[in-house]
């Protein structure tokens, strides 16, 4: 039986847009609006640059632990705000004109850089972060710009865990 390669690359953005990790796959929407927006954000760490949203990945995974070379692109593909900064940390994204959203999708990117794989090893065990990750996000709020120059809540989450 041939392969379906059009019906093989729809499952594999299906399963991006709900947030696996397919490497050597980059979520490529040609309705993703973030692609054509100008991000910035209130602070952000060398490695974690606000246009690193517009990647099409969203897990760092390369490196001496990470996924073969031939299969990711190197890079963080996230956003970091700089620790050092109070809060709140934001990141903005603007287009020229206006845009019409349909969905907003948010990855927050938690514990994918130590083990988190239950085992009956005693040594896995013993090196895992148990609970919620330290650098998940607990509280967030989505607000939009309708008219052009008032914001206004969209979303408010609180307690994420």
């Amino acid at each position: 039986m041939a392969a379906n390669n059009e019906l093989i690359h729809r499952v594999q953005q299906q399963l991006l847009e709900d947030d696996c990790l397919i490497p050597g796959v980059q979520h490529d929407d040609p309705a993703d609006k973030a692609k054509h927006a100008t991000v910035s954000a209130s602070s952000h760490v060398v490695s974690g640059l606000p246009a690193n949203i517009q990647t099409g990945s969203t897990r760092a995974v390369w490196g001496s632990m990470g996924v073969r070379p031939d299969l990711t692109q190197k890079g963080t593909h996230r956003w970091m705000s700089e620790p050092a900064i109070d809060f709140p940390a934001w990141i903005d994204l603007e287009w020229d004109e206006s845009v019409v959203v349909g969905r907003i999708q948010v990855i927050f990117d938690t514990g994918m850089h130590r083990l988190l794989t239950l085992s009956h090893d005693d040594r896995n065990t013993a090196r895992m972060e148990w609970g919620p990750q330290p650098e998940t996000v607990r509280d967030y709020v989505l607000h939009y710009c309708g008219d052009g120059s008032s914001w206004a809540d969209f979303l408010a989450i609180h307690d994420n865990y």
